[in-house]
């Protein structure tokens, strides 16, 4: 099982109070399928950028999930048929590295590794410089 991430953009006709209910219709085939719900996240109604089907504006949802791509194909096809959602993006969930600017940052846990791999690398490269310095002076 592998780690996703889902963002699905409801029609707007569906009322914030009703978002809770219509996600949980739509997330039960999956669930029925062996997969776990991490999190699920509504942000509310938010004017899109461009209309989409004659809509100015959708109810955003994200939810993250463990599953097997069989489901999580099952679960697409799914999510294209059925008239409540707008748009939808299934992404398989990395969380290592986020960029600001030329910098780039490591999310918490991963950071250690980062930081012991680039000291192994800065210790070889030290290495080789003094061994070519030996040499030189040789």
């Amino acid at each position: 099982m592998q780690k996703y991430e889902a963002v699905i953009v409801l029609t707007p006709s569906i009322e914030i109070e009703d978002t809770a209910t219509v996600l949980d219709k739509l997330l039960k085939p999956l669930i029925d399928g062996g997969a776990n719900v991490i999190n699920t996240d509504i942000w509310g109604r938010r004017k899109l950028a461009y209309s989409i089907n004659k809509h100015f504006e959708g109810i955003y949802t994200t939810v993250l999930f463990l599953a097997n791509s069989a489901n999580v194909i099952d679960f697409a096809q799914k999510l294209n048929l059925n008239e409540s959602v707008i748009r939808n993006k299934i992404l398989l969930y990395k969380n290592t590295f986020f960029k600001i600017g030329k910098k780039e940052y490591a999310k918490k846990d991963e950071h250690l590794k980062i930081d012991s791999a680039q000291e192994k690398k800065e210790e070889l490269a030290q290495e080789k410089f003094e061994k070519t310095e030996v040499k030189a002076s040789s």
